[in-house]
C-alpha cells in the first residue's frame, strides 16, 4: 500500500527529472528563431542532447517520433530492475523529503 505522500505530486521546480524549466524552453526556442546559434551550441550551453533541443524547436518532429515508435511496438529499451529498483528508492526518499518540507502539492493544485 503505497504511503499517502506518494498520491501528491512534485512541483516542477523541485523535480529532479526536469531537466529544462519553462522559461528555458521559450530561451532556446527565440535564441534558435534568431539564427545567430546552432542546435548543437544550445546542447551544449544548456547541457541537454541535440535530440531534446531538436524536439523543442520542432515539436511536429517529436510528434511524429513518437507515432512512428508505437507503431513499431513501443519502446524497445529494456532496464536493469536492480538499478530501476534502486532509482525508485532515491526518488520516493526525495519526495518523503519534500513532503516533510511541506513542498507537495495535492492532486487537485497541479
Amino acid at each position: 500500500m503505497p504511503y499517502l505522500f506518494e498520491k501528491k505530486h512534485i512541483r516542477r521546480e523541485d523535480d529532479k527529472r526536469v531537466k529544462l524549466s519553462d522559461s528555458d524552453r521559450r530561451l532556446i526556442i527565440s535564441l534558435y528563431a534568431q539564427g545567430d546559434i546552432s542546435m548543437r551550441q544550445l546542447a551544449r550551453d544548456f547541457k541537454v542532447d541535440k535530440g531534446t533541443i531538436s524536439f523543442i524547436v520542432n515539436p511536429d518532429k517529436l510528434l511524429t517520433c513518437k507515432q512512428r515508435r508505437a507503431e513499431r511496438g513501443g519502446s524497445m529499451q529494456y532496464y536493469d530492475k536492480d538499478k530501476h529498483k534502486e532509482y525508485m528508492k532515491k526518488y520516493r526518499e526525495h519526495k518523503k523529503d519534500l513532503n516533510n518540507q511541506g513542498r507537495l502539492l495535492e492532486k487537485d493544485d497541479k
